[in-house]
């Protein structure tokens, strides 16, 4: 059996639907704007049988909750991708300070005094001795929004600490063990599940530094 050719008019049509469809999916933000039209020059009909669905209402209703939605996934996305810039500039600024030191002095100086501004938290303290014992595992880096290291090691902060980041060091020939303990009041500032890669770094940069400055450490 032979098909019905299609008449010009159908062809326009799947055509015309097909462009549309394509420009639809490349400008998603129309359906903000198109949501805008409708309640505006489109007002609800209202019928006093209730058991009349108003399909304008149910569609507009649906059309708002996934812009919504759709909003909010790009605020959140907005969002992380500032606090990662600015986390990025705040280790690339901690980085190019310990790498502008030149004693050991300076560079313990610079762990109590300068870091927690410039990393944003409440204090920094750097352990030599093995008296601040870590969790046991192969984690680098330890993340805590639940604080649960002694307070004796914060001091006088203990209070104000919500939140910490624990980064493993090593140092020296002789592979010592030491410990970098980042004290935050923002109990969001470390968590479980936040990335690591730069706190990561950053430990990198002071491994080296302190193995450098304790072999030349009278």
């Amino acid at each position: 059996m032979t098909q019905n050719p299609q008449k010009p008019e159908q062809i326009q049509t799947e055509l015309n639907y097909s462009i549309i469809k394509k420009w639809l999916i490349k400008n998603p933000e129309y359906f903000d704007e198109l949501c805008t039209l409708i309640t505006e020059y489109f007002p609800p009909r209202f019928n006093s049988d209730n058991n009349i669905v108003d399909i304008q209402q149910l569609v507009l209703h649906r059309m708002r909750n996934e812009i919504n939605r759709q909003q909010s996934r790009e605020t959140q996305l907005l969002d992380a991708a500032k606090d990662n810039t600015l986390s990025q500039s705040r280790i690339h600024k901690a980085v190019l300070s310990v790498l502008g030191i030149s004693s050991l002095e300076e560079f313990l100086s610079l762990i109590s005094q300068d870091l927690p501004n410039l990393l944003n938290v409440k204090t920094v303290l750097l352990s030599l001795d093995g008296k601040v014992k870590v969790p046991k595992g192969e984690d680098r880096i330890i993340l805590q929004s639940t604080v649960t290291w002694p307070q004796k090691f914060f001091q006088n902060d203990a209070k104000d600490i919500n939140s910490c980041a624990c980064l493993k060091l090593t140092y020296g020939i002789e592979r010592k063990n030491a410990v970098l303990l980042l004290g935050a009041s923002d109990p969001e500032a470390f968590h479980p599940g936040q990335g690591t890669e730069l706190l990561a770094f950053f430990a990198d940069v002071l491994e080296i530094s302190l193995s450098r400055w304790m072999l030349k450490k009278p």
